[in-house]
């Protein structure tokens, strides 16, 4: 689960498009929070987007005791480190990189390696984690606030009211 107004802002920011076509797709995701609902608990379970931010070792704890896996401190730790968002950045990096030299050297760019849109618009992709250019951003959960204008905030906060109510975001 994750404030509607976050969704939002690091869609129009990771697609580089319009407040309008974010608040669209925003409208569109979060119609899966409402099938997910009717699911049968014991098969699925939420958890709080700020929560995997502020709050990994316990989240990784969560995760493991609902799929019924054992795990200890250490290697919960060890997953939170190695899943952080500096690592997470420095992979991105890495990827870009890799994808930028193979691109000016003419070299062979398997299909796993990149998300392409168009000639100027493409992304690295690494297959192990799913993660892609600009996939974590430096913001952080509510700094929404920051971003959007008067307009935009009074418009998303009308269109999600319920939603923000319930998740108390």
């Amino acid at each position: 689960l994750r404030d509607p107004r976050d969704i939002c802002i690091s869609f129009k920011e990771f697609m580089k498009t319009d407040f309008s076509t974010a608040l669209k797709a925003t409208k569109d995701i979060l119609k899966y929070e409402k099938i997910y609902k009717t699911f049968d608990k014991e098969y699925l379970k939420f958890f709080r987007y700020e929560n995997i931010e502020n709050k990994p070792v316990q989240t990784i704890f969560e995760i493991a005791n609902f799929i019924g896996y054992e795990i200890n401190s250490k290697i919960a730790e060890e997953i939170s480190i190695k899943f952080n968002k500096e690592k997470v950045k420095t992979l991105i990096r890495s990827n870009d990189e890799n994808l930028i030299f193979k691109i000016k050297n003419k070299e062979e760019i398997k299909k796993s390696e990149i998300v392409y849109f168009s000639e100027k618009n493409y992304r690295s992709f690494d297959a192990k984690t799913g993660f892609q250019t600009n996939h974590v951003s430096t913001r952080n959960s509510g700094d929404w606030k920051k971003k959007f204008s008067p307009k935009e905030i009074e418009i998303i906060n009308y269109e999600f009211k319920d939603l923000i109510y319930e998740y108390n975001f």
